[in-house]
């Protein structure tokens, strides 16, 4: 029989998809909800990748991966979901009009895990309608992704994010 075992906490960070607009006070409410800001990437233009948020949130999409200082339990991520789900509605131009859509995750040494609140066939039910999924992997010193992993997450910057802010990675000595 196996032992019970508990995983050391690891790295939160968010995905932060906007319109042309200044994102300062939304990063200042995640940084109240989740602690200081540990690393971001570069910003990016969503559109390079899909559309899909377009309809909802207008045109000109910038993305871009912050990750922060405090270590969180890998079973806080459903809660941090629902912080980032209230945060949303919060900055909510018109009812269901974001002007933030904000997706954590976590970023452990061996994997890149994301919160949804929509399900499929590779997710995997956490708690109050919030799933998670794995969408990197890595091994042979990288990430790598996975058939449904995301076109951006895929991309060099994502990859790069994800590398240097890796547990036990650079910003973590």
């Amino acid at each position: 029989m196996a032992d019970l075992v508990f995983p050391s906490p690891t790295t939160l960070f968010v995905a932060l998809l906007y319109p042309p607009v200044d994102p300062r006070e939304c990063i200042e409410e995640l940084s109240k909800l989740f602690g200081p800001v540990c690393r971001a990437s570069a910003t990016y233009a969503m559109t390079a990748f899909s559309s899909f948020y377009e309809k909802e949130m207008g045109t000109g999409l910038q993305k871009h991966f912050i990750s922060f200082v405090p270590r969180v339990p890998m079973d806080q991520l459903a809660e941090c979901k629902l912080a980032t789900h209230k945060l949303e509605k919060a900055f909510e131009r018109l009812p269901g009009r974001r002007t933030f859509n904000i997706d954590p995750g976590l970023l452990t040494s061996y994997s890149v895990i994301l919160s949804t609140l929509k399900n499929h066939a590779h997710r995997i039910y956490l708690r109050d309608g919030v799933f998670a999924e794995v969408t990197l992997i890595f091994r042979d010193g990288a990430y790598h992704p996975l058939p449904w992993t995301y076109a951006d997450y895929q991309s060099p910057l994502a990859l790069r994010f994800f590398q240097e802010a890796r547990p036990g990675g650079a910003s973590h000595k």
